[in-house]
């Protein structure tokens, strides 16, 4: 029962997923999604879900996934590298903003390069904090500690 919020969240997703999918604008769905989007993103929200409850809490030793596992630094060189993607990114972004901010031709142009300009320094930096953060048993001895 402990971890039951969490999967309810990820169905909460998942139901919002279902209700809005079918429903199109003028023709179009404001983006080509599909089923297969859709159970992608379902599965990757429950394996993160299941990860997180494997691991148990920081430092515990009898969690089915423990700290010192080698599927632990699997995880942790995989964070790392997708938040290094999400920090390029975001910086590419912010080019391409600044690139074409004065060939706005209309208002919504010019919003979209305002989006692109601000947006991108932002998931520039939450991809920093993603590769920079330390590991979870790290963090559990600084605060054992103090």
């Amino acid at each position: 029962m402990e971890g039951l919020g969490l999967f309810v969240g990820i169905a909460a997703v998942g139901l919002v997923i279902h209700v809005f999918g079918p429903y199109r604008e003028h023709g179009r769905s404001w983006r080509d999604w599909d089923q297969g989007d859709a159970l992608a993103m379902m599965f990757a929200l429950c394996a993160a879900g299941c990860w997180g409850l494997l691991r148990g809490e920081p430092g515990d030793k009898t969690a089915p996934i423990p700290d010192d596992s080698m599927l632990v630094r699997v995880g942790g060189w995989l964070r790392r590298l997708a938040g290094i993607a999400i920090s390029c990114w975001g910086a590419w972004l912010f080019i391409l903003g600044i690139r074409h901010w004065g060939e706005s031709s209309d208002g919504f142009d010019r919003l979209m390069n305002l989006a692109f300009v601000i947006g991108g320094p932002l998931w520039f930096f939450i991809g920093l904090a993603l590769a920079r953060r330390s590991r979870r048993s790290a963090a559990a001895e600084e605060t054992s500690s103090s």
